[in-house]
Order: structure tokens, then sequence, then C-alpha cells
């Protein structure tokens, strides 16, 4: 394996982890099952 090979794949997992988090938090809000009521989060930061 080459070094940039290991790079790859160390950093694979966690670029998939991030995207799957950030998927299924855009799942949850086009169902209307926010996992706390309040304001939008297009309009306010929190």
């Amino acid at each position: 394996m080459t070094t940039s090979a290991v790079a790859l794949a160390e950093a694979v997992p966690d670029a998939v982890a991030r995207w799957h988090d950030a998927l299924k938090g855009r799942i949850q809000g086009w169902a209307g099952d926010r996992p706390t009521p309040g304001p939008t989060r297009e309009g306010q930061q929190p």
C-alpha cells in the first residue's frame, strides 16, 4: 500500500460518516421529524 492509499483509506470513513449525518438530517427535515422543536435551520443560526 502506498502512502496516498493509506491516507485515502483513513479519510474515506470520516467523509462517509459526515455525509451520512448530513443526509440523515436532511431526510428528517423533509419528513418534518426534527429532533428538537423550534425555528428551522434556514433562517436562523442556533
